[in-house]
């Protein structure tokens, strides 16, 4: 299977109304992919995930990578869509009941690198003024908290 139709499968197994509002990753994770390898693109995505504030990010990108294969090569999403459809109460068999625990651990293995960052924005960094005294700087390529950022200037590392 090539990259491109890997990603033309999680675009049609991407389950929208789960994770609508979400930051999209995919196109770049999948360009890293198609650029560089695909370790690279995990590390995109470690990088991106901790961009945002997140901890953890290396176990919240494999979380959000091992949730989005299982959605692209198992075509869940469909399933499930059908299951909406054709079932109007909350019968069903044993194994639509693993296809829908499936699909929701798949959904919470996405969102887990997705969900609103209880940390703070970690774009935050140091720089200096005019005089040479340290400020703090937001979106200037730090890799830091805004609260780390103040720390280091109140320790004296700049």
């Amino acid at each position: 299977m090539t990259i491109e139709s890997l990603q033309q499968r999680y675009i049609d197994n991407r389950p929208e109304k789960e994770v609508s509002g979400q930051r999209p990753l995919s196109e770049d994770f999948f360009q890293t992919w198609r650029d560089q390898s695909l370790f690279a693109a995990f590390g995109w995505l470690s990088n991106d995930i901790r961009d945002h504030g997140h901890d953890h990010a290396e176990l919240k990108a494999l979380a959000v990578a091992a949730g989005s294969t299982i959605l692209t090569t198992t075509g869940l999403t469909q399933y499930i869509n059908d299951l909406r459809a054709t079932h109007t109460d909350n019968k069903f068999s044993i194994l639509e009941q693993a296809g829908l625990l499936l699909y929701a651990g798949s959904i919470f293995l996405i969102l887990a690198g997705h969900t609103d960052a209880t940390e703070e924005d970690a774009t935050w960094g140091v720089g200096h003024d005019s005089d040479d005294n340290p400020v703090i700087t937001h979106n200037s390529g730090g890799r830091m908290t805004r609260g780390q950022a103040e720390d280091a200037i109140k320790k004296g590392f700049y």
